[in-house]
């Protein structure tokens, strides 16, 4: 559960009863002190988002206010990424499977493998796309062996996660993701990954694309493929 935690204390502002009101309806509310010296803390979730924003519309500028997301400082000029995220998570709440909106289409066919579907949960933090896949970062060692990018993909991970803010989303699973990358192979025969890389092109394109050394019989133009066209049966 995503938790927003604001404290604000005692202000001169005309709008202070009126936020001390807001912050006594909430479920969590508390206060340290008293009189002058007093600061009232109360925490929020995504459920109750609208009555934060109420009162951050009153207390946001006042020097005595903090924030905090899951327990840790939050910027306020960084408000506007929380809000998208909980937009965000509320649509997907619309849903019978809110999962479903997470994962656009076409990542939710049956044919992506199980570490595809982990690294694409969320529709706001891109690892993968559907035409490109985790083996596809990866390089041939000495030994002939395709070693995949594991560190690479986990970098890639971290800073899509951390560039969208999903880590405050209640529904990502940021453990699912790291463990699917960890666990994958430390290299594979290269006929397996083309194997891989052409069953991946035929699902995204609806065929192989094959490079040919023959020349084109007919005039290269820009509606000539370099490559043949095999049709799935």
């Amino acid at each position: 559960m995503t938790t927003i935690t604001v404290e604000f204390g005692h202000s001169t502002s005309p709008n202070y009863p009126a936020a001390v009101k807001i912050a006594r309806k909430t479920r969590s509310y508390r206060a340290e002190g008293e009189g002058k010296a007093v600061v009232h803390v109360c925490t929020f979730t995504f459920e109750d988002f609208r009555q934060m924003e109420l009162l951050l519309e009153i207390v946001r500028g006042w020097r005595s206010t903090r924030i905090f997301v899951k327990d840790k400082p939050f910027l306020r000029r960084d408000l506007w990424q929380l809000r998208a995220i909980q937009e965000c998570w509320r649509e997907a709440y619309r849903l019978p499977n809110p999962e479903s909106y997470c994962r656009p289409r076409p990542w939710a066919h049956e044919w992506t493998d199980e570490v595809k579907r982990a690294l694409t949960t969320c529709r706001k933090a891109q690892v993968l796309s559907h035409d490109l896949n985790w083996f596809d970062y990866g390089y041939l060692d000495t030994q002939g062996r395709y070693v995949i990018e594991k560190d690479h993909l986990l970098a890639l991970a971290e800073n899509a996660v951390s560039r969208s803010r999903t880590d405050l989303c209640p529904l990502f699973n940021w453990q699912r993701m790291a463990e699917a990358i960890k666990g994958l192979p430390d290299a594979l025969d290269p006929a397996v990954v083309e194997q891989m890389k052409r069953r991946a092109k035929e699902f995204v394109f609806g065929f192989t694309a094959d490079v040919t050394e023959e020349e084109p019989t007919e005039p290269a133009g820009e509606n000539v493929l370099p490559f043949t066209k095999k049709r799935r049966e």
